[in-house]
């Protein structure tokens, strides 16, 4: 019985801390952004980045670097 109650409290606890972290938002797209298209193959690329009240920390950032062309 002791070990069917632990695991239901665990089982509990599982459940909650999930359900408290379905409310956060790391970043929610409304800040736009720069299109990258990187259209030299070199190792140079190209970065972008982006800062709004809806991104966790207040900025994103993006990088391409093109590494190969299409076969």
């Amino acid at each position: 019985m002791k070990k069917f109650v632990k695991m239901a409290v665990a089982a509990a606890i599982a459940g909650l801390s999930l359900a408290a972290q379905a409310d956060l938002v790391i970043d929610d797209f409304t800040t736009d952004q720069a299109y990258l298209t990187d259209t030299v193959l070199d190792a140079s690329g190209l970065s972008s980045q982006a800062c709004g009240a809806g991104i966790i920390g207040g900025c994103r950032d993006l990088f391409s670097r093109r590494q190969a062309t299409r076969p």
